[in-house]
């Protein structure tokens, strides 16, 4: 239990009440500030320490992205212009294709990767 939690818990409990015994409403407020605080400090502080650690995980989606992105658009791009007659007539379709299956193969071996590497930290 944290230790602003034992000195609350040991004020509401050390604070005497009237003759009837009704301290109820006082109590009321410093269990439910107790309660904020305690929400704030649990799910706020391990948030703040970890901000970072987000921030640089989606900036790195981000970029990897794009890069990929730019990747496959050059692969089409080479292979619209470098291969003259090749890919022409009937078989202008073939760039567009071989790219999107670069595409596959790249995005497949990217979650190969990522599931390798989380299958060895658990």
């Amino acid at each position: 239990m944290p230790n602003f939690l034992k000195n609350k818990l040991g004020k509401i409990k050390n604070a005497g009440g009237d003759s009837s015994g009704n301290k109820f409403p006082g109590d009321f407020g410093e269990i439910l500030q107790m309660v904020k605080a305690y929400f704030l400090q649990e799910t706020l502080a391990p948030l703040r320490k970890v901000k970072h650690k987000i921030i640089q995980t989606v900036l790195a989606i981000l970029f990897l992205g794009i890069g990929f992105f730019l990747l496959l658009l050059a692969i089409l791009r080479v292979l619209q212009s470098e291969t003259g007659a090749l890919f022409g007539g009937n078989e202008s379709f073939a760039p567009y294709l071989i790219t999107f299956f670069a595409g596959l193969a790249l995005a497949g071996s990217l979650a190969w990767y990522v599931l390798q590497n989380l299958r060895g930290k658990n």
